[in-house]
């Protein structure tokens, strides 16, 4: 009898260790699961004026650069490569211009044109995403809704430590592209570490 108990111990002991055998097995020859991509942009959204001190330089071209800028969020994406698409995100392709290729170039870039809380707001729109460092576009902006037909964009005025520009537009009507109405908007651009950048941002097209 306490053979046979024995003898039952170890079988139980012996199945046991090939079914730990098993699952360590299962366990091994699963796939991994695939990283999510991070569509996020996210950049601390406080900064701090430069309440004292000289002025920084004004950038050559510096609001027709900054519009451009916003421009691929509203107007056009970045050119891409249809022969590239991302691994994790679907309809998303790498960005062919190579001065962007990586999406801390491309957030950097725009850091250096807006403030935080703009940036932040243009990257949760989710036309780009990142995947291993490097920057893909997804979606499309909704391209020109309204004709500009004309603009005179006034010379940036220091009031105060504050760089203002006034922009004058006329829209037209999209058909006829007869003018409807003109409108002036005001951008502001503050020093912030050393640099100005747009903290108000009326983008018109």
């Amino acid at each position: 009898m306490r053979r046979l108990i024995a003898l039952i111990a170890v079988l139980s002991l012996f199945a046991a260790l090939c079914g730990c055998g098993k699952a360590a097995e299962a366990a091994s020859s699963a796939p991994a699961s695939e990283p999510e991509s991070n569509s996020g942009f996210w950049v601390d959204p406080s900064y701090t004026v430069d309440a004292e001190g000289e002025l920084p330089e004004v950038p050559e071209n510096f609001l027709r650069k900054a519009i451009e800028a916003y421009s691929w969020f509203e107007l056009n994406l970045l050119g891409w490569l249809y022969d590239v698409p991302a691994k994790h995100t679907e309809n998303a392709y790498l960005v062919e211009d190579d001065e962007f290729r990586r999406y801390d170039d491309f957030r950097d870039y725009l850091l250096g044109i807006f403030s935080p809380a703009i940036v932040n707001e243009l990257l949760s729109r989710g036309y780009y995403v990142e995947e291993d460092g490097y920057l893909y576009t997804r979606h499309f902006p909704r391209g020109a809704d309204k004709a500009v037909i004309d603009t005179d964009f006034g010379e940036g005025e220091i009031v105060g430590r504050k760089l203002i520009y006034k922009v004058d537009v006329t829209f037209g009507d999209m058909q006829t592209l007869e003018p409807i109405r003109s409108e002036t908007f005001t951008f502001v651009a503050e020093p912030v570490n050393g640099r100005f950048v747009f903290t108000e941002f009326p983008y018109f097209y």
